[in-house]
């Protein structure tokens, strides 16, 4: 136990998200984005601002020369360099208005318009982060609020900080945020719970207790083998507990089974044998459904899925074994109340057979038809479902910075960039004038787009470039001599500017267009239109060929949006298979695992069909649920079709051997969805998106999946098809004892 806590703690202090997980390396926008990168340097940037952030203002540049120390000066250990370049409105302007730009301060201020000057004069800090800036986020922002408390006394709601590092930050902090109180709260949810159904405190204490050996377990694992705990693998440990209790309960209902009708075999024998068919079946299938998410190139899904298949079917395995011991070691007794239920199955085989005969037939029709034409409107849903993979989809609306984003992007101009790169060969007649011409037209044909707010390209740095039209003729000609000696003198400036690369015969030219973080944007359609826009400017000219090239993390996100509804589809149709498949050869029946899928299959149609009709977006927490969840709900399932077997092989019909097998099966099937349900349903109270909207998504996807049990499998028993559920007399587990009670064979 130590071993598993030690790793826990190690895994839980190491935590933590990185962007670069979230890039599939076979992505070619991945690639795209590393040859940027590679070319023109990291974009990943924290931006600074403050109410009295002006341009001019003494207070920027003490910031600036602050980070810029930090940045350049003293080593790791006592002065960590988090930055490469700082910047801001006040250097921007002297670096235009000073040799060799020379740009006059009114062209000067129209070029910083809307990208590091707002109308106002407002202006912001831009602190470009370096590699080891990159592997202590923390530490960076937590650098940049030191310095503006010491240089202006700010408190944090005055400051206002935004950029990819801010964002992997504010994610952070949220995921953990409360984490610790809501794992507390969930646990007195749970062993509140266990304790009035088990009706023993020290059983309901044992069983989370198990359940909580195993989340440790799952963390200690991620830590032993090297992985890195981030905010999607929190859940693995989560989801480890869930389905140790929903074994344990299963477990203490056979237990109390034996007692109340005086099985031959001891209690903890019999609920041991009774238990262990299932619950390997239901390890199986769990394994199976958190392994259909490694199909996903998305990494956090991929390691989930991973993680997961390994530790929970182990945690649901061990489980049992650490019951049987704790019910030996407390000597638990129970003593059953008199009820109807008790004298139930007093009754022998053939009289049951003989009052089901005789009963109405229940109303399984409308069952069924109420149940298709719940999964035909949930399918439609499924068509309307969209994905989301936003860094700021990750948080609640009152985070405090997509409030900072909408200030700084009101005060000054949009922060999120869309790198386009112009790909220009050079050959004996290039003209650097002409390149600069193409530029333009590009940029200009990019600040056209509505959802565009901005533009930066080298021309933001540079004097007027005259058009072609006013370089024709005898004097244009001389002129365009002039200015090409002279711009051959900016190539270099432009360099050092990063806004162009120079490569082996070929010139890269960089235009970022600027768009709106700090609200909902269709970014697909943005991305379309600035590839379209810009690819039109180029072929509408024929003096220079270009390539056009858009990169950023913007593509990126994109492209991941839409593979996480493929990864979706794929995780949850392979699980389905592979569970189905597995079902039916345990069963020795292919019909048999085709129709005990239908009630498992309704929760993931249903519950992710509303969601699609009610426009709530699926972002990574849909799709671990997706594929997972066929694996969770099938237990319920399996123990009551095996139990049914059960009874079928002491000469019980199928509707009656339903009926006995809903009976005993019923309190634990009710009571592992409350524990659950409820004991995750705490965490919709996280303030980290995808925690909150798992917890959720999993309390419902359970409450569906227990209506599909009692409601929709029992119906399918008594409909034409059930006769393929019934015991074929082949692999029983269980066999009729020479008193009629049910015994475990050998």
């Amino acid at each position: 136990m130590s071993i598993f806590a030690f790793g826990a703690v190690q895994a839980w202090q190491q935590s933590g998200s990185r962007i670069e997980d979230w890039l599939p390396e076979s992505f070619q926008e991945t690639k795209i984005l590393k040859a940027f990168k590679s070319q023109f340097g990291s974009d990943e940037m924290l931006i600074i601002g403050w109410p009295d952030a002006k341009l001019g203002s003494p207070e920027v540049d003490e910031l600036v020369q602050r980070l810029d120390c930090a940045s350049k000066e003293g080593d790791i250990a006592s002065s960590p360099r988090y930055f490469d370049e700082v910047i801001s409105g006040n250097s921007v302007l002297k670096v235009l208005t000073e040799p060799p730009n020379n740009l006059g301060v009114q062209r000067a201020r129209a070029a910083m318009r809307g990208w590091i000057l707002g109308e106002d004069d407002d202006t912001f800090v831009i602190a470009r982060v370096n590699a080891f800036g990159t592997e202590h986020r923390q530490a960076a922002v937590e650098f940049v609020r030191e310095s503006a408390k010491d240089i202006m006394n700010l408190d944090e709601d005055s400051l206002h900080i935004a950029g990819a590092t801010a964002d992997v930050v504010a994610v952070d902090e949220a995921s953990k945020a409360s984490l610790l109180y809501l794992n507390v709260l969930s646990a007195v949810v749970c062993i509140s719970l266990l304790t009035i159904g088990t009706r023993n405190l020290f059983l309901g204490s044992a069983i989370f207790g198990i359940a909580a050996l195993w989340q440790m377990g799952a963390m200690a694992l991620i830590y032993y083998t090297g992985g890195r705990m981030d905010n999607v693998l929190l859940l693995t440990a989560n989801l480890c507990g869930v389905l140790s209790m929903s074994a344990s309960i299963h477990t203490v209902n056979y237990f109390r089974d034996a007692v109340e009708h005086h099985h031959e075999l001891s209690p903890t024998r019999y609920a041991f044998m009774t238990a262990l068919r299932p619950t390997l079946l239901a390890a199986l299938t769990t394994a199976i459904g958190f392994g259909s998410l490694v199909v996903s190139q998305i990494g956090p899904v991929w390691n989930f899925g991973f993680y997961s298949m390994i530790a929970a079917p182990t945690a649901v395995t061990l489980t049992l074994w650490f019951l049987i011991v704790s019910l030996r070691i407390g000597r638990y007794q129970y003593t059953p109340s008199p009820s109807a239920w008790s004298q139930a199955n007093e009754s022998t085989g053939a009289s049951l057979d003989k009052t089901e005969a005789n009963r109405p037939s229940r109303p399984f029709i409308v069952t069924l038809v109420v149940t298709a034409l719940a999964m035909v409107i949930g399918g439609l849903g499924l068509l309307r479902l969209e994905t989301s993979v936003g860094m700021h989809d990750l948080l609640p609306k009152n985070n405090k910075l997509l409030a900072d984003y909408a200030w700084l992007e009101n005060r000054v101009g949009p922060l999120v960039p869309v790198e386009v790169v112009l790909e220009m060969p050079m050959t004996p007649d290039t003209q650097i004038l002409n390149e600069l011409h193409l530029v333009r037209q590009v940029q200009a044909a990019l600040a056209s787009i509505d959802d565009v707010n901005a533009t930066i390209s080298a021309l933001n740095f540079s004097v007027n470039i005259p058009s072609p039209d006013a370089l024709r003729g005898t004097r244009g000609v001389v002129q365009r001599v002039v200015f090409e000696r002279q711009l051959e003198k900016f190539l270099s400036h432009f360099e050092s500017l990063r806004m162009l690369h120079s490569k082996e015969g070929v010139h890269m030219w960089r235009v970022t267009a600027r768009v709106r973080g700090g609200v909902k944007q269709d970014y697909e359609s943005v991305l379309q239109r600035i590839r379209t826009s810009a690819e039109q400017a180029v072929n509408s000219q024929s003096d220079i060929r270009a390539n056009v090239i858009v990169s950023g993390i913007v593509p990126l996100t994109v492209k991941t949006q839409d593979r996480l509804i493929i990864d979706m589809a794929t995780s949850f149709g392979c699980a389905i298979l592979l569970i189905g498949v597995t079902i039916a050869v345990v069963f020795r029946s292919l019909s048999a695992g085709i129709i005990l899928m239908i009630p498992n299959f309704l929760p993931a149609v249903v519950v992710f069909g509303m969601m699609g009709w009610l426009s709530i977006r699926c972002e990574i927490a849909g799709v671990m649920t997706a594929g997972a969840v066929l694996g969770i709900v099938v237990d319920d399932s399996v123990h009551l079709i095996m139990m049914m077997r059960a009874f079928n092989q002491r000469g019980y019909n199928r509707h009656a051997a339903m009926e006995q097998a809903v009976r005993v099966c019923r309190p634990a099937m009710i009571q592992t969805s409350l524990v659950c349900g409820l004991g995750m349903l705490v965490f919709a109270a996280s303030p980290f998106t995808p925690i909150q909207r798992f917890a959720w998504i999993m309390a419902t996807l359970l409450a569906v999946a227990l209506a599909g049990d009692l409601f929709v499998l029992p119906a399918l028993v008594r409909s034409p098809v059930g006769k393929y559920l019934e015991a074929n007399g082949v692999g029983r587990a269980l066999v009729t004892s020479g008193n009629g009670e049910l015994a475990s064979e050998g």
